[in-house]
């Protein structure tokens, strides 16, 4: 961190999955958000914002139907110190 140098550790676990029907919707990360609006992404620093739309349901990939969990925030920002 001396020389404001760091390194990226990607870890990668692969699962073994089992085909899904292509005519059901899957669950995905991006459910239950929409990009946000230039005021939020410029004065709050958001990218995506949750959607309004809470009463929605998809169906899984075993035939059961859900409703999209909420995004999760994840991550972090690591200040460095300035010289």
């Amino acid at each position: 961190y001396q020389r404001r140098e760091t390194d990226l550790v990607i870890i990668v676990t692969p699962y073994l999955v089992k085909p899904v029907d292509p005519s059901k919707k899957l669950v995905e990360p991006t459910d239950g958000t929409q990009p946000a609006s230039n005021a939020d992404y410029f004065l709050n620093n958001t990218e995506e914002v949750k959607d309004s739309d809470a009463g929605r349901t998809v169906a899984l990939a075993d035939g059961r139907v859900t409703q999209p969990a909420a995004a999760a925030s994840a991550g972090h920002f690591l200040d460095l110190p300035k010289d």
